[in-house]
């Protein structure tokens, strides 16, 4: 049931992302800057691989999976190019990759402490 819930959000928010008009910038004021549009989609894609490698196992191989989520988003920003009210943009793709990039390092260095943890205790139990 659990993972029921992670696949139903992972696909809510593939679609979220086809939604025209859904961009912070229509949320603020004069008081909207670059780095916050970075913060947004740099947070979503951290968000969006994490919950893509919590719920499908088989993605936590780094290499060819990472590329296939960077490939994705890629093809979602240049989407954009036909989507009514949204807009492609380099920095947007910049900050995309750099979301995937910080969840896969993320998650690689959780899983690395997690092991090496496994592997005192299981030293420790021999002893």
């Amino acid at each position: 049931m659990k993972k029921v819930f992670w696949k139903v959000i992972v696909l809510a928010s593939l679609v979220m992302l086809l939604i025209p008009d859904f961009h912070p910038e229509r949320f603020y004021t004069s008081e909207y800057h670059e780095w916050l549009d970075i913060l947004h989609h740099s947070g979503y894609f951290f968000v969006f691989t994490t919950a893509i490698l919590w719920v499908f196992p088989g993605c936590r191989r780094f290499f060819p999976f990472y590329f296939l989520i960077i490939g994705v988003s890629v093809m979602l920003e240049v989407a954009q190019l036909w989507i009514p009210r949204r807009s492609f943009g380099l920095m947007d793709m910049g900050s995309n990759i750099l979301g995937i990039t910080l969840a896969y390092l993320c998650w690689w260095t959780i899983s690395r402490l997690r092991a090496r943890s496994r592997k005192k205790a299981d030293q420790s139990d021999q002893v």
